[in-house]
């Protein structure tokens, strides 16, 4: 596995924002401040869809039950069946991408009252109006599939490196941000989460069954690839 760190540019990012080259890691650049000194911060992303396709047949066959040294795998009861024409794949997508956009809206609402520049303030609410409208959306697939919103188990997916989010240590440092600083920041973050939508999207396409989650994710996929195109923009074009 290579240990490459480096900074995301805007000149990396076409067609595909290629946040998950080298070690899988995305050094956002996160520590750019007034100064424009870069200090970038490692953040742990998924490497491809492909590793996530794995991570969704690990979850299909054991059921995320893991074990402690010295201790036995807890027992959980199973979930019900998904319906037909519904399979794993899109059961774990929808379970796994509502937390993710339930925190981006917490992310975007960062920038209410801190008067970030405009371009950002517009992105920030269409951001946070756009993933709301979609958590309700997806909360009622999974009611009508009689599927729980995450696993009865908190730990249940820590063997397979869990559901990707932004680190507390990013919203930390963010919510301490104004001005330049701040834009920068919410900018470097954002680029980063929404790029682990694009890829639980490309994991839904890659193995899901339902006709309207994988329109969904189709969507995801172009809509989010083409955010983090503008932001990287916004980015490096301050």
């Amino acid at each position: 596995m290579s240990s490459s760190r480096r900074v995301l540019r805007a000149s990396e990012c076409a067609p595909v924002c290629p946040v998950h080259a080298g070690s899988g890691e995305v050094h956002t650049g996160s520590g750019v401040g007034r100064s424009g000194a870069e200090s970038p911060v490692p953040v742990k992303r998924w490497r491809s869809a492909g590793a996530l396709a794995v991570l969704v047949l690990a979850v299909a066959l054991t059921g995320c039950g893991h074990a402690s040294p010295g201790r036995p795998a807890a027992v959980r009861s199973p979930a019900a069946p998904p319906p037909s024409g519904v399979n794993p794949t899109d059961v774990m997508f929808v379970q796994m991408i509502l937390p993710h956009h339930r925190q981006g809206t917490q992310i975007a609402r960062l920038a209410t009252g801190r008067e970030p520049r405009e371009e950002v303030r517009l992105l920030a609410a269409a951001i946070d109006t756009t993933q709301s409208a979609e958590v309700d959306t997806l909360e009622g697939w999974l009611r009508g599939w009689h599927q729980p919103e995450t696993a009865s188990d908190v730990h249940a997916h820590d063997a397979h490196g869990g559901v990707p989010a932004t680190s507390l240590t990013e919203i930390a440092a963010l919510q301490k941000a104004s001005g330049a600083d701040f834009d920068r920041r919410f900018l470097d973050t954002m680029i980063a989460h929404q790029d682990d939508a694009v890829q639980l999207a490309r994991m839904e396409l890659a193995g899901g069954l339902d006709p309207q989650t994988r329109d969904y994710a189709t969507r995801l996929d172009r809509s989010r690839t083409a955010q983090i195109q503008r932001m990287l923009f916004l980015r490096d074009n301050p």
